[in-house]
């Protein structure tokens, strides 16, 4: 990097194993500070981003197609450059507009890049770098593989549908003709030793599901297709839990069977998307209530007069605390009475030696003041309060990044500047935490007021033998208010 340019770019999020074919995004945070009144970076010059475009020729062809080009923004940064997409080479270029110098306030920006389903791109990996690009000099800046890749140390998991969620079969063999559903859109749990309690384990790309069976039972009279309101429901209460409905899945009964249904079509006996599914079954209503930040409801409503037996349906949950439990429970109304609520499960993450998750950073927002905080003390304070709560134990937390803070504390700069925590546990996952830091600078006050002094002048009968004087004299004081406690320091 050439001399006082300051430019680091960290890996945020990357789609791991094969969740990047539906719900990965790949997530990189920048910082750009030139630190050396002698170095400038020049409109032209480049933050080249490689994502696709590697020495893998076949990863970077396949990883093309499931990355969604058209969608790939950035966060900040729009003040001093501009954004180049080039899904051809699989690169992406952050293009300087302005000089950045030293006497430019460093700023940040973060890229995002979606990922999108693609039927023929099961798996894949590649690895992605970066660099910046002056003149005729690159410099790199960093790289890390992502994608599926195999983890030889670590056995794989049973891929079981939920447990005692479908019918019993707890992934072996298949249900209604439709075999288990085992795709990258909606992957599904490490099964549990009993059927109320499903074990995921995201570091296999499992994610927290649910699963479940219309009907499961013959209904040889169709009673139940001829209800009217048939709705299906699927509530989720835990830290922040939601549903994420783009893994939204329909397992549809095979053809010729007792339990198949005649609208199918094509799609008799396979998993379907939600938009397949409105095809052949026009008036499909899904909703998701989001009643409080923990607890949420997914609903699925089916149009009258259809037989919709033994459907299967599953989904992934939004579920990121990975110390804690959730809770799931299905139930079914209709407009004519019937209701049940009782179907609960709950849901965990296996946390061992040979299951391991990202670790988490608890750290929080923090105000200084630059002129009474000593810049030497500056790693201590901003780890004061901070902790990892993480399986593993033995994780160390850093600060990856306070380049513009330490900066502002040292020119005595007020405003509001990002600090970046690191730190990874021992099996080699890594996490980072962004927080504000307000740096505040003293501000000078005056204050100023007049004493009066009168003097009388008698004699000892007190009697008055002169007139009284009158003296003002005023008086000027300065000092500092600090705008964090507003108390104000006064010189001497």
């Amino acid at each position: 990097m050439p001399r006082g340019i300051k430019i680091t770019s960290n890996q945020v999020s990357a789609p791991s194993n094969n969740d990047f074919n539906q719900f990965g995004n790949l997530d990189i945070s920048n910082n750009v500070s030139v630190t050396d009144a002698n170095a400038t970076i020049n409109p032209g010059d480049k933050i080249g981003f490689n994502i696709a475009h590697s020495a893998d020729s076949n990863g970077n062809g396949m990883m093309k197609k499931v990355i969604n080009w058209n969608r790939v923004a950035m966060t900040g940064g729009t003040d001093y450059g501009h954004l180049e997409v080039n899904g051809d080479t699989g690169q992406v270029f952050y293009v300087f507009d302005k000089t950045v110098q030293l006497t430019t306030s460093g700023f940040e920006f973060n890229l995002n890049v979606p990922f999108q389903a693609d039927s023929s791109v099961p798996r894949v990996a590649t690895n992605y770098s970066s660099d910046f690009q002056q003149g005729n000099t690159t410099y790199q800046l960093g790289n890390f593989s992502y994608g599926y890749t195999v983890s030889s140390n670590l056995s794989a998991p049973n891929q079981a549908q939920a447990p005692g969620l479908r019918a019993g079969q707890d992934g072996s063999g298949d249900y209604a003709g439709v075999s288990t559903y085992d795709g990258p859109n909606a992957n599904n749990p490490v099964a549990g030793s009993d059927h109320a309690h499903s074990i995921f384990d995201p570091s296999k790309g499992d994610q927290p599901s649910f699963t479940n069976v219309l009907y499961p039972n013959t209904d040889p009279d169709s009673n139940l297709n001829n209800l009217t309101g048939r709705t299906w429901t699927v509530d989720v209460k835990g830290n922040k839990a939601s549903f994420d409905l783009n893994g939204l899945r329909f397992g549809i009964p095979q053809a010729n069977l007792p339990s198949s249904v005649a609208w199918a079509g094509k799609y008799a006996g396979q998993w379907i998307t939600l938009g397949q599914l409105r095809q052949v079954l026009p008036g499909m209503q899904v909703q998701m209530n989001q009643i409080s930040s923990d607890n949420a409801r997914l609903a699925l409503i089916f149009p009258n007069d259809v037989g919709i037996q033994d459907l299967q349906f599953t989904g992934n949950l939004v579920a990121p605390d990975v110390g804690g439990t959730y809770s799931v429970n299905f139930g079914y109304h209709d407009d004519q009475g019937t209701h049940f609520d009782n179907i609960p499960m709950t849901l965990t993450y296996r946390t061992s030696k040979q299951h391991g998750f990202f670790p988490s950073i608890a750290a929080s927002d923090k105000s200084l003041n630059a002129d009474t905080f000593d810049v030497n003390n500056l790693n201590r304070y901003l780890l004061d309060g901070t902790n990892v709560q993480d399986s593993t134990n033995n994780d160390k937390l850093k600060i990856s990044d306070d380049s513009y803070l330490r900066n502002a504390l040292i020119e005595h700069q007020a405003g509001t500047y990002n600090v970046t925590y690191e730190t990874t546990n021992s099996l080699g996952l890594t996490s980072y935490q962004t927080v504000s830091v307000t740096v505040a600078v003293s501000q000078n006050v005056t204050d100023s007021t007049t004493g009066t002094t009168t003097i009388h002048y008698n004699n000892n009968n007190c009697n008055q033998v002169a007139p009284d004087k009158v003296i003002n004299a005023h008086f000027t004081r300065t000092g500092k208010r600090d705008p964090l406690t507003n108390n104000v320091t006064w010189d001497d």
